[in-house]
């Protein structure tokens, strides 16, 4: 249950990040029109929950049958 919730939390920080991305880009784009527009530092991904979560399932289920997974996402993270 927990992987699926670390997963879940991954999938989130994408989508999250696709989003302010392209807004970031639609803003970059308006500032080279308008150089009095002021472009923040671009986003970045925030994988904090599913890394929180993947730490969890490492540290406390070792007999885990997903466990190889969840090390391989953690390292995605």
């Amino acid at each position: 249950m927990k992987y699926r919730l670390a997963d879940l939390y991954f999938e989130t920080s994408e989508l999250e990040y696709a989003v302010a991305f392209e807004e970031y880009t639609r803003r970059q784009d308006a500032a080279n029109d308008h150089p009095e527009i002021v472009v923040s530092e671009p986003p970045a991904k925030d994988y904090a929950r599913s890394i929180a979560l993947y730490k969890d399932i490492l540290a406390n289920n070792q007999d885990y049958s997903n466990l190889p997974e969840a090390y391989y996402m953690l390292a995605w993270c």
